[in-house]
């Protein structure tokens, strides 16, 4: 049987995405030892926390999602300007699908765990991937009509309960790679595909 974990935004989260407008300032901690577990982002309409939030699918295999806290009670009293994103008008949410298999005769060392992990989007997915973690790990702010985007926030991989910043084109494009790039308005509808492909996946590893 297959175990399937979505950890996808709540409304309410999506709600505090699209109050952002215009230019934004991203900002740290100062003075970090380790990676920022949170980041500001400040526009003219008010200011949202980013954070990371984390759950374990089966035993060994823990996916991580963005939360978003629209009126976080610790704001710094004197933040690290790490970023600035100007000239988007889109928001682009960034979903990744993780998953595990077991491993084929010979494909793994005996002396190792009998599985294999991937990720990836949907289509990537192995039919016999036998645990599946869906979430929302980043979000994109892309230029009208051709989504490019001029900057990225993402959960990072070397520290999952971090958070990485991205500008350059060929970075966040690297970062974006296997992801599905979802806008922000288009979530309600993606999410109601997703569900149907979930109810799909049980049906073949019942």
């Amino acid at each position: 049987m297959v175990a399937i974990l979505a950890l996808l935004p709540k409304q309410k989260d999506l709600n505090h995405l699209a109050t952002m407008h215009e230019t934004i300032q991203v900002f740290e901690r100062k003075n970090l030892v380790a990676g920022a577990s949170k980041i500001l982002l400040e526009g003219k309409r008010g200011c949202i926390a980013i954070s990371t939030h984390s759950a374990d699918l089966v035993s060994k295999f823990e996916i991580f999602t963005l939360t978003f806290d629209l009126s976080p009670s610790d704001i710094w009293s004197d933040p690290k300007e790490i970023a600035r994103f100007e000239g988007w008008e889109t928001i682009r949410c960034l979903f990744r699908f993780d998953w595990d298999r077991e491993a084929l005769s010979g494909e793994v060392p005996e002396d190792l765990e009998q599985s294999v992990s991937g990720r990836g989007r949907r289509t990537e997915v192995p039919d016999a991937a036998i645990a599946i973690g869906i979430s929302m790990v980043g979000i994109a702010f892309c230029k009208a009509g051709n989504d490019v985007p001029v900057g990225s926030i993402m959960a990072s991989d070397d520290m999952p309960a971090t958070l990485a910043v991205f500008q350059t084109r060929e970075s966040m494009e690297s970062a974006m790679a296997d992801c599905e790039c979802v806008n922000l308005q288009n979530i309600p509808e993606w999410m109601d595909g997703l569900s149907d492909w979930i109810q799909a996946r049980k049906r073949m590893n019942p």
